[in-house]
């Protein structure tokens, strides 16, 4: 995801990263350049932030939550200790394994809370959503894609303080790899079925 906004790894001082996880080990803090500089909260299920602490150590500005992005207070508990905080929400393979009323809610918690936040998703095509069995990671596992869309500007749509600033096809990014790929990347099933979506939250006012 770091390809996807070029100064994400500039002018970062002070910036707050925000990742919610799913069962996942992944080290967002290494992937970060001076990460030294910013502050970080990692959130995932209570398991596997047991698992996180035994097998990757953590930093001075680094924080583990533990429990669910759904779950009530998390975010206000955020905005009370960081209250000028310059945020950015990132989730990684996590938004197709729920609902679009679940995600919708979260995202509207999110900008009700953080006036100027980004938000960075990845998410499916609705043709793909459909086809759990077919994935690689998946065919042999129980979990299944629960929601995908082809309108990416359904998010504006949510919350009037939404807006989209840039997608990213990662078919499209894989284009210089191979000629097959390159090919198959054209075909709009395949080329814009996996995608990186990139939001802002702009002050908004609700009328009345």
């Amino acid at each position: 995801m770091e390809k996807v906004i070029p100064s994400i790894n500039d002018n970062i001082a002070d910036t707050l990263f925000i990742t919610v996880y799913m069962r996942a080990l992944d080290d967002r803090y290494s992937r970060v350049k001076n990460a030294s500089k910013a502050i970080f909260y990692e959130l995932d299920i209570p398991e596997c932030i047991q698992l996180r602490k035994q097998l990757i150590p953590t930093h001075p500005n680094q924080f583990l939550i533990s429990g669910s992005a759904f779950e009530p207070g998390w975010l206000e508990k955020l905005r009370e200790k960081h209250p000028d905080g310059n945020f950015i929400f990132i989730a990684e393979g996590v938004f197709m394994y729920f609902s679009e009323k679940e995600i919708s809610r979260l995202l509207c918690s999110i900008a009700d809370n953080f006036p100027n936040a980004r938000i960075i998703f990845d998410g499916l095509s609705e043709t793909l959503s459909r086809h759990s069995d077919k994935h690689d990671t998946l065919r042999n596992a129980k979990a299944i894609f629960a929601w995908g869309f082809d309108d990416n500007h359904i998010f504006e749509k949510w919350h009037p303080g939404l807006k989209l600033d840039k997608v990213f096809y990662i078919m499209h990014g894989m284009r210089k790899y191979s000629f097959p790929v390159r090919l198959i990347s054209y075909i709009p099933m395949f080329g814009k079925g996996s995608k990186i979506i990139l939001l802002s939250v702009r002050n908004f006012r609700i009328a009345g």
